[in-house]
């Protein structure tokens, strides 16, 4: 059975699994800065057993993991495209696998209530910008989307 982050259509009530608690989603428009997730502690979460204290270590954490870095691909990919590395969206690459990594480290952590779990989703956006035939710009929206998956149970 394969999930469906956008609807919940595969979960019926003969087959018990994990539906969306909650969304967050942060969008990264602006190259130049970091996005970050402000969101408060949802009520879902805290019906899941979600505490304050642990909402804001995942916060600090899931933060820190969406920080611009430059690294070895950042750099290999602004020589080789010989323009600004944003023309391979290697930065948003790379904020996508630590962003993966971030969310298996929690699930394994057994900081998260039973029966929860966190999914990571990037979704990217391609805006062309102009008149007619002619495109004088392009424009990348992305969003890094976090999905707190709970059992039908939990």
């Amino acid at each position: 059975m394969e999930d469906n982050l956008v609807n919940n259509e595969h979960n019926t009530a003969y087959i018990p699994g994990p539906y969306i608690a909650c969304a967050m989603h942060v969008n990264y428009t602006d190259n130049s800065s970091n996005p970050t997730y402000s969101h408060e502690l949802p009520q879902e979460l805290v019906n899941l057993g979600i505490t304050t204290d642990l909402w804001h270590q995942f916060i600090n954490e899931a933060n820190e993991e969406l920080k611009f870095r430059w690294g070895p691909n950042i750099i290999l990919s602004l020589f080789l495209c010989c323009i600004p590395i944003f023309c391979c969206n290697q930065y948003n690459k790379d904020i996508a696998h630590r962003m993966e990594i971030f969310c298996e480290k929690w699930n394994s952590s057994g900081r998260l209530p039973n029966g929860v779990s966190i999914r990571y989703d990037i979704q990217i956006k391609k805006f062309h910008i102009g008149g007619g035939d002619v495109v004088r710009a392009t424009d990348l929206d992305t969003w890094h989307n976090l999905f707190f998956m709970a059992n039908s149970n939990a």
